[in-house]
């Protein structure tokens, strides 16, 4: 038997004989049978988790809930997600497009779309039989037809704080839209290489190529802009993780000029002076530091609360 991390406050992975089902986190009772692919399963969002049956079935996804239960799909369909504003994708393998369905399994939105996302605020990316993208409400409204392809890797597919993010062909141009499709703002930073969607804050993370900046270490600087279209810092920083998330408010960061890390805030300032040494990030109000051999746990302000030598 092999247990497998899982983030779910209810539920672990379980793993036996090469397949997966999930035990319950407080008991370890088996909640749910061991009979999914370990690989293909995406694990639960939400109430439901989609799961991939083993290769001796085809490689089919099925949709479970918390106790098991498969969601009915309609004939000739296979979901592609789990529930968002409780609409999943389901794809029609006899037409090769694509639609969404509720938690049944009722047809809410017929496949029709060659390709389509997964709903955020409302809202969905779907790309239409004439080759156009366009952003749909869960009535199947048209809200807006979208000026760029949305799966270019500097567009986005998906609404956040009530903006869509589209990069237009041809030029070094962003520009947001509101979920009514007007534009909100549009940004030129010159050599943007990937800019995040905007996180619980109202602040987003735009990453510059490390050919079109000053630096030349090698590593890609950051900076950061507001859902308001605002430039809250330039990139002249550097983060040596894979986490673009905020933590207690704050962002573990380091400078290119001077090589310290500290913590940013929303507004781009320093919640004390940056310090040598490698920084985790925040989590109940404890900040670490790695200052070998020391490691050192502080406040919001930067106090020492207790140390330990590695």
């Amino acid at each position: 038997m092999d247990f497998e991390s899982e983030l779910d406050p209810e539920l672990i992975g379980v793993e036996m004989e090469g397949k997966l089902g999930y035990a319950s986190r407080k008991t370890g009772e088996i909640i749910i049978q061991c009979k999914y692919s370990p690989y293909g399963t995406k694990g639960f969002d939400g109430e439901y988790c989609l799961a991939q049956l083993p290769k001796s079935h085809g490689d089919d996804y099925i949709l479970i809930n918390r106790k098991g239960k498969e969601v009915s799909l309609p004939e000739n369909c296979s979901p592609q997600s789990s529930f968002s504003d409780g609409l999943a994708i389901i794809w029609d393998y006899s037409d090769n497009l694509y639609g969404f369905i509720d938690p049944d399994g009722n047809v809410v939105i017929e496949p029709q779309y060659e390709v389509a996302y997964e709903f955020s605020e409302g809202l969905a990316c779907v790309k239409l039989i004439d080759g156009q993208w366009a952003m749909i409400d869960v009535n199947n409204n048209i809200i807006m037809l979208r000026p760029d392809r949305a799966d270019y890797n500097l567009s986005s597919q998906y609404c956040s704080h009530g903006l869509i993010r589209c990069a237009l062909p041809d030029t070094d141009t962003i520009v947001y839209y509101d979920r009514e499709g007007k534009e909100a703002f549009s940004l030129q930073i010159e050599g943007l290489d990937w800019i995040t969607e905007f996180r619980d804050n109202g602040v987003a993370f735009f990453i510059v190529d490390p050919a079109a900046q000053e630096y030349k270490d090698g590593q890609d600087s950051f900076g950061l802009i507001n859902d308001r279209g605002e430039i809250v810092t330039q990139p002249v920083y550097w983060n040596d993780g894979y986490n673009w998330e905020f933590s207690d408010g704050l962002f573990a960061a380091s400078e290119h000029d001077t090589g310290k890390s500290g913590y940013l805030d929303e507004n781009g300032q320093w919640a004390f002076p940056p310090v040598e040494g490698h920084l985790e990030p925040f989590r109940e109000g404890v900040g670490c530091i790695y200052k070998y051999p020391d490691v050192i746990f502080v406040d919001r302000e930067g106090n020492e609360l207790y140390r330990y030598v590695q």
